[in-house]
């Protein structure tokens, strides 16, 4: 029995999955970076929870605050900028009194 086979001509595609673990909350990022009128927020979160936006001047100062509702899972949050002064800042979440922070720099058109 001489049997052939056939293979395809072209690489079958391979898909990669990764499981979204949501036992932690997420500061997953921010942008546009730097950033004129408006800043986006990507959030994480293992429950339906309200978080606390802080963004925070070079002198340490709290210049904005915003308490927001956010899902369980993936979380954008757009927020206008239009009226903060150009500088390097630092955008401050507070989840269930655990903070992560990271850095913007704010540009005037």
């Amino acid at each position: 029995h001489n049997v052939a086979h056939s293979f395809p001509t072209r690489p079958l595609p391979i898909y990669i999955c990764t499981a979204l673990k949501l036992d932690n909350f997420k500061f997953a990022g921010l942008y546009p970076n730097p950033l004129e009128d408006f800043l986006n927020l990507n959030l994480i979160s293992p429950y339906d929870e309200n978080v606390l936006i802080e963004f925070i001047d070079y002198k340490g100062s709290v210049i904005f605050s915003k308490t927001e509702k956010v899902s369980k899972g993936f979380n954008l949050i757009n927020i206008e900028t239009m009226n903060l002064q150009a500088g390097i800042y630092s955008c401050r979440i507070n989840y269930r009194n655990s903070y992560h922070l990271q850095s913007f720099v704010k540009i005037n058109k």
